[in-house]
């Protein structure tokens, strides 16, 4: 992406002002796309772009019948398999993320004794999908902020709250935040300074 940017940048202003179209590419190998440069006071009408006939039956990829799901371990194993990017490897990783004196939790890391790989379960990576189950657990509850979610008792409401605490503690769930988002980008890109930081982190992980 910030290579089209940049070659756009590099021509000429009176070019630029004659400019059509901007072609742009989030890298060499992806899908070119053609963004239209309307002249001063041009507006795009309706009838330029007709909406995208959608289907009117919903169709899936994978036929799951999900009236043969009655546990909590297979309904985790289809949104894992099915439904959600390949996580195999990422608790290895985080481990590896956090181990450098460059992670921003390297002290709790070390003081907590905080490991996310473990080689003794059928499922080396079960607290990595542990954790994203529990991120979309909690956007199903109102409290904000991830401290409010490892709270217990009842809320002054009518309702408790969530005690996220009996699934995992609180600064194991931070550790992974910290770190999740750098696992199918190359490690170059882990401890970049933030006004250093590109889209380029994110791209392997939308096209997963």
């Amino acid at each position: 992406m910030q290579a089209s940017i940049d070659e756009l940048c590099s021509l000429d202003e009176e070019v630029i002002a004659d400019a059509k179209t901007f072609d742009i590419r989030h890298d060499e190998h992806s899908e070119k796309v053609s963004w239209k440069i309307l002249p001063d006071n041009g507006y795009t009408k309706e009838d330029d772009y007709p909406m995208v006939a959608y289907p009117k039956e919903a169709s899936f990829n994978v036929d799951i019948d999900f009236g043969e799901v009655d546990r909590y371990e297979d309904l985790k194993e289809i949104f894992f398999e099915h439904f959600f990017p390949d996580v195999v490897g990422h608790a290895q990783w985080i481990n590896d993320f956090h181990s450098d004196p460059r992670s921003p939790m390297f002290t709790t890391i070390q003081n907590d004794n905080i490991i996310f790989h473990d080689p003794d379960n059928e499922d080396p990576d079960w607290i990595v999908k542990q954790c994203y189950l529990m991120m979309v657990a909690a956007a199903t509850e109102s409290e904000v902020g991830v401290e409010n979610l490892w709270k217990r008792g009842p809320t002054g409401g009518r309702r408790d709250y969530p005690d996220f605490g009996q699934c995992l503690p609180r600064n194991w769930f931070v550790a992974f935040q910290c770190a999740t988002g750098y696992m199918w980008s190359p490690k170059k890109y882990w401890y970049q300074e933030k006004h250093n930081k590109q889209w380029d982190i994110f791209v392997p992980a939308m096209d997963s």
